[in-house]
């Protein structure tokens, strides 16, 4: 070759490779057309009625579709509703979109909505979420109007609906294959169609090219890997394997920040972590001021600081502040000659020997609090088990780690622990709290329910059934090329909107 010849193919070369560096990455053309993402834990399975894994309430909205969305900001909208009314208390009439088409080609109808509530309302993973709905009487109007009724008025049914609970399945796909077969395929109307699922490894799915909606997939192909342990999440971002990680702990953040092409991005969850007191079987727990006593003797800051090293806020109520409705109410700033004076007042038994009881998860956030407990003088000793039965109410224990995740939104989905008809804290007398959280579900008001949700955090307060600690942060890594991308107070990302 002669030389020219030489020069103009090495000219040639570099152009190309300039060019695809330009546009890699680039959402209209360019040479990236998938996104993979790592979280910590492979969920169960992906039938929105049949899982508690926060990873399969990101996966699911992906290949299903719901009634409606809800926004950060708070805002419902419209999917498969092309519209909404209430007709009374309980009645809400949906409009459908015509022409939705289920993978398999099948069309999306009114009675698929109905199987999809009627199904919600009874299975094992959603019945708990969805037991406010009548699924008996929900009735399919015609084709594309459905009716869904709920046992009593609702305020927060329209976000429940957009939760992945929400999700609408094919009904006919489900009763030719069962559930054990729908657990391990999913196939519904969403932006994205199940491939593959690797056991241990990986979910793919790629785009549905004949999505009904105008907005579609803005990628080929979406991989979500998972990967357990926290620092090998990290290196997955820091080395560019992946381009979103989920649940980056606080001694992997700065190593990431300093990493070209990523950055860290965190914000404020809906969720809590408490010390449970089971009241109602423990008498020395039924006197307020042994409860009032055990918050008073917590620095709960100094918990905070060590337990989640930064990355979490100190609760000032027993919801998260991300979370609507939100006031700053707690009362019990850490004073131990307080804590003191009180148990001396309810004429304490200085030798009782407290049990705690904590899964592993909850282990050092245990040990902290019995430290501090054991500053003052009261016995306590940790009980670690993975059996969750021990805070139930036919074996409680007096003392217990809880948390609470109202990942749908509504602070009505993080408080279902305060009626004393749960079999987690089930409160002692506390009658004030059950007629409170009966009135909020049933105030469509927003601001009467304002209202009401103030009042329920002070009198929460005031009982001190719960001492609320702390808020983790969500955080996560991500490639700075990445767009779409908007972090989630429930780790439940929006990933159907994820681009270059």
């Amino acid at each position: 070759m002669s030389k020219i010849k030489s020069f103009v193919a090495v000219v040639l070369a570099l152009t190309m490779v300039l060019g695809l560096a330009a546009c890699g990455g680039g959402s209209n053309g360019g040479a990236r057309k998938d996104i993979i993402m790592v979280t910590r834990t492979e969920p169960s399975n992906l039938d929105p009625h049949n899982n508690t894994y926060l990873t399969a309430f990101m996966l699911e909205p992906m290949i299903y579709d719901r009634l409606v969305g809800k926004t950060q900001e708070g805002e419902i909208y419209g999917i498969l509703a092309e519209s909404w009314e209430y007709l009374d208390d309980t009645t809400i009439r949906f409009k459908l979109h015509e022409g939705v088409k289920f993978h398999d080609g099948t069309d999306l109808t009114a009675d698929d909505v109905v199987f999809s509530i009627q199904r919600g309302e009874t299975a094992t993973g959603s019945k708990t979420f969805l037991q406010y709905f009548d699924g008996k009487n929900c009735k399919a109007v015609d084709k594309y109007t459905v009716d869904i009724k709920t046992y009593n008025a609702f305020a927060p049914a329209l976000t429940y609906l957009a939760s992945a609970r929400g999700c609408i399945l094919s009904k006919a796909y489900v009763e030719k294959v069962g559930d054990d077969v729908l657990a391990r395929e999913p196939m519904g109307s969403g932006k994205f169609k199940f491939v593959e699922w690797t056991i241990g490894d990986k979910v793919v799915l790629e785009k549905n090219p004949d999505y009904w909606g105008e907005e579609k997939a803005l990628v080929d192909k979406f991989t979500c890997r998972f990967v357990s342990e926290d620092a090998s999440r990290a290196i997955e971002i820091q080395t560019g394997a992946c381009d979103l990680a989920l649940y980056i702990t606080a001694e992997n953040i700065e190593n990431i920040e300093k990493a070209d092409g990523v950055h860290v991005e965190t914000t404020n969850s809906f969720e809590g972590h408490f010390v449970g007191l089971q009241t109602s079987k423990y008498p020395f727990l039924q006197d307020v001021r042994v409860r009032r006593a055990l918050a008073y003797a917590l620095d709960r800051d100094a918990i905070v600081q060590a337990v989640d090293r930064g990355i979490a806020e100190t609760m000032q109520s027993h919801f998260s502040s991300s979370l609507p409705y939100w006031i700053p109410v707690y009362s019990y700033d850490y004073n131990p000659e307080k804590a003191k004076e009180l148990l001396n007042e309810a004429g304490w038994n200085w030798d009782t020997d407290i049990e705690m009881f904590t899964g592993s998860a909850g282990q050092t956030f245990m040990e902290a609090v019995a430290n501090y407990w054991k500053q003052i003088g009261i016995k306590c000793h940790i009980t670690v088990s993975s059996d969750s039965t021990v805070t139930s109410s036919e074996k409680g224990v007096p003392v217990y780690y809880l948390t609470s995740n109202a990942n749908s939104g509504d602070p009505d989905h993080g408080v279902f622990n305060y009626t004393s008809k749960s079999n987690g804290v089930a409160v002692y007398q506390a009658e004030e709290i059950d007629r409170l959280l009966a009135a909020e579900k049933a105030e469509i008001d927003p601001a009467k329910r304002e209202q009401l949700f103030h009042e329920l955090q002070k009198v929460l307060n005031d009982y001190c059934g719960l001492i609320p600690v702390s808020t983790p942060k969500c955080v996560y890594g991500v490639k700075d090329d990445l767009k779409g991308f908007v972090p989630d107070h429930g780790y439940t990302p929006d990933l159907t909107k994820l681009h270059w």
